[in-house]
């Protein structure tokens, strides 16, 4: 387990260390993906006041895939509008990372980024990022549901199954919106072509390593560590609350600040790579693009 943690890991530090000089030259990328999470953040929050608080929001979920009946308008109403919310969030934060995609591909053709003009590239692109936002938040539910599903059936094995599933799912999937962007693929044919260019690229037994899940993890160690200890603060020392609420409230913000600039290096080095495997042409370091998926049968 550590051993594979330190790999991933590692693969996460090459990730992020060919993607930085990108947006150290262009910082005002930033501003996309921080509209996105702005946007999420804001969806989230208007449902789960429409939902009348965040104790009724979990309700909804769990009596809707614990306790469902069908006979129930609540548990119906709960389930379309969780996945209406999905839709959305998804919807949200494809059209920002597409317009980046776009500003993406302009500075690797050595063209000068353009905000404006990237989100006119994905407004250009709107129908089909909202039919990818609905197959993507479809394919990722049933790879979820089948990894549920083969744990209990199958226990170890079935973990096992289900997390190579997992992996070769956000493999098959891991181009298509620059597909979409560049080539105006509709979804179906943007997986299509996704798995070829893979294939074409990386070979038949490519799988999945080439995010930034393992550093992302140890960069939102800080978060932790100060939601921990306003938790500690506020049971050894109820007057000490406003410093547990300020502690929260800068963890939120670290976190907020860390998933942006993560998700703008990873999809930086995801644009690398599709221009890598379209072209030949490595934007970025050729050695990360290279290894950045491995082989079924490597460690």
């Amino acid at each position: 387990m550590r051993a594979n943690f330190e790999a991933r890991l590692e693969q996460s530090w090459t990730v992020a260390k060919a993607s930085w000089p990108v947006l150290r030259r262009n910082p005002r990328l930033l501003i996309l993906p921080a509209v996105s999470a702005a946007g999420l953040f804001g969806a989230v929050a208007a449902f789960i006041d429409l939902a009348g608080g965040f104790k009724a929001s979990a309700e909804i979920v769990s009596d809707s895939f614990h306790n469902i009946s069908y006979r129930e308008p609540r548990l119906i109403l709960g389930l379309v509008g969780l996945g209406a919310v999905g839709w959305m969030l998804q919807c949200v934060a494809l059209f920002f990372n597409a317009a980046l995609v776009s500003c993406l591909l302009r500075g690797f053709a050595g063209e000068t980024p353009n905000i404006g003009a990237g989100l006119a590239a994905a407004r250009a692109r709107l129908p089909q990022i909202v039919g990818w936002a609905f197959v993507s938040a479809a394919g990722q539910t049933i790879v979820a549901l089948g990894r549920q599903w083969l744990g209990e059936k199958l226990g170890f094995l079935g973990d096992l199954l289900g997390g190579a599933a997992t992996v070769g799912y956000a493999a098959a999937t891991y181009f298509c919106l620059p597909v979409i962007v560049h080539e105006g693929a509709g979804p179906v044919t943007a997986v299509k072509r996704s798995c070829v260019i893979l294939r074409q690229a990386w070979g038949e037994a490519a799988v999945g390593g080439a995010g930034l899940g393992a550093l992302s993890t140890l960069c939102n160690l800080p978060a932790i560590v100060m939601v921990l200890a306003g938790m500690v603060l506020t049971a050894n020392s109820p007057e000490s609350s406003m410093i547990a609420s300020g502690l929260l409230v800068g963890a939120m913000i670290y976190v907020a600040l860390s998933t942006v600039i993560l998700g703008a290096l990873e999809t930086t080095f995801q644009v690398g790579l599709y221009v890598f495997a379209t072209t030949g042409r490595a934007p970025l370091d050729p050695a990360a693009l290279k290894g950045a998926f491995r082989s079924k049968g490597a460690d």
